[in-house]
């Protein structure tokens, strides 16, 4: 499901080619962004009080 932030590019740029990928496959979304002339990549992280985030 696309993002907010991407609901306000369409809506700034309502002619420009806009595609979506949900990232849940990285090599399909890295594939993708390649034959983009711009990618732009949206992140988030579920949290919740009570729950650690991971650490790296």
């Amino acid at each position: 499901m696309p993002s907010a932030p991407m609901a306000a590019l369409r809506a700034a740029r309502p002619h420009a080619r806009i595609a979506f990928d949900d990232g849940s496959d990285p090599l399909t979304a890295a594939a993708f962004a390649a034959k983009s002339e711009v990618a732009i990549a949206f992140v988030t992280q579920f949290d919740a009080e009570g729950l650690d985030a991971a650490s790296g």
